[in-house]
């Protein structure tokens, strides 16, 4: 009997030591920063990410205090504890930190409590991740975002942006409502029809060829003021997307002096015909994807064909639960048809290289929504050069995709009301004077 328990024991021993060794390679392998410090903020634990990720070796860090990472890191402590007092989750927590060479970086913390075997909180465990280029992404986001209502202000002509869902005026500019005579309070959160602005079956008319075309450049139509004058208006309206909500991007601009000119004309010579022609250009497609900042794990075994994986995984590829089974084929369904040469590609150099990265999309099963990410691993051989085992992490980047995509649009959204505008246009730096960029209106107008 005693011989039997020394043998379960010590299988027992040898599983902790296995699941301890795992759990310790799966860290190890994170490009995320992850660290352990008690309550006073000294260092039990500094990862391979974080020494990527800050600078500072293991060496350097262990029993150091981790307010080397940031001045004010006390009340942050005092900050966590009291969040963690009050239940709040401490996720997606967005703080600078200090690098070994002196530089700033912006990361998110997911903080989680470490307990002694009395249920005590003797410490916290952080994982941080590096959100730098995200953050580069959404401060040019708003900086264009500034350019574009800076120029869309003092606009020398009409403009207005109106909501395509609701067809509710959002923002306009002084001269629209210059031209029509109302203020901008009388105007915003109004719709076109409720202001009387033109006549309601020709709205619908051009809502209609709107949202089949996205763009219609240079219409003339007949609209009315506030006190119910009439004036013609030359008129161009684009479909934009900003903050993640689309708009009906209109201007105006008075050609009442104009039509009156074409119309003396006509009657001077009714052989003379002028109109102004409809272009039409393809629809943008502009899309939009859900962000998240959890990591899955998973543990490939092709001796014995079994798998590990966390719960964070499977959840990532949308099951609310741990699947019975997990490999390569099962993984690869998910993945959308035009990303699975690549991905491919990258298992295929984790056999010569040991290890693969690679950012691919998927489809989740649970709403079979598309949803980015990216996968770290290592692939292990035996003597023989056979392939036996491979691990790593999987992470859903959405939202460094999202920040990326939106930093696309605007700066096509910039360009496309700057080079589409009727009068001429041209960005000068101040410091060297320079011209950077003119529009077509411009370089017509000086004959360049």
């Amino acid at each position: 009997m005693k011989k039997e328990l020394n043998k379960v024991s010590q299988i027992v021993q040898e599983t902790q030591a296995h699941l301890e060794n795992h759990l310790a390679a799966i860290i190890q392998s994170s490009d995320d920063a992850i660290v352990s410090k008690t309550m006073d903020g000294i260092v039990l634990y500094w990862n391979k990410g974080a020494e990527r990720l800050f600078g500072y070796s293991s060496k350097e860090m262990l029993g150091k205090s981790i307010n080397i990472l940031a001045p004010l890191i006390k009340d942050e402590h005092k900050e966590i504890l009291e969040k963690y007092n009050k239940g709040e989750k401490l996720e997606n927590y967005e703080k600078q930190r200090i690098k070994k060479d002196g530089s700033l970086i912006d990361v998110s913390l997911t903080v989680s409590p470490i307990f002694d075997d009395k249920k005590k909180v003797v410490g916290f465990s952080t994982v941080a991740r590096d959100i730098s280029e995200r953050k580069k992404a959404e401060n040019a986001l708003q900086k264009n975002n500034e350019r574009f209502f800076k120029i869309f202000d003092i606009n020398p002509i009409g403009m207005v942006l109106l909501n395509l869902e609701t067809t509710v005026y959002e923002y306009v500019n002084e001269k629209f409502v210059a031209y029509f005579g109302y203020t901008k309070a009388e105007v915003i959160g109004k719709t076109s029809s409720e202001l009387n602005l033109s006549d309601t079956e020709y709205e619908k008319k051009i809502t209609s060829k709107l949202r089949d075309q996205g763009k219609i450049e240079d219409f003339e139509i007949l609209v009315r003021k506030k006190n119910g004058e009439p004036f013609w208006a030359l008129v161009s309206v684009e479909v934009i997307t900003m903050n993640d909500t689309q708009y009906v991007l209109s201007s105006f601009y008075d050609i009442t002096k104009r039509k009156k000119a074409e119309e003396e004309l006509l009657a001077v010579n009714k052989e003379l015909e002028s109109y102004i022609g409809q272009l039409a250009e393809s629809e943008e497609k502009f899309k939009v994807v859900l962000d998240s900042a959890q990591i899955g794990a998973w543990d490939l075994n092709l001796v014995r064909d079994t798998t590990w994986r966390s719960l964070l995984h499977d959840k990532i590829f949308g099951y609310d639960h741990l699947l019975p089974e997990w490999g390569y084929e099962i993984f690869i369904t998910h993945v959308i048809p035009e990303d699975r040469e690549y991905v491919k590609q990258r298992f295929e150099e984790a056999y010569s290289k040991g290890k693969f990265s690679m950012e691919c999309r998927i489809k989740k099963v649970n709403d079979n929504s598309i949803c980015w990410i990216s996968a770290q691993g290592l692939a292990y051989k035996n003597e023989k050069g056979e392939l036996t085992k491979m691990m790593g992490i999987v992470i859903d980047i959405n939202e460094r995709k999202k920040a990326e995509d939106d930093l696309k649009n605007s700066n096509e959204r910039f360009f496309s009301i700057f080079d589409n505008n009727p009068i001429g246009m041209a960005i000068i730096d101040i410091e060297t004077t320079v011209y950077e960029y003119v529009n077509e209106k411009f370089v017509a107008y000086f004959g360049y």
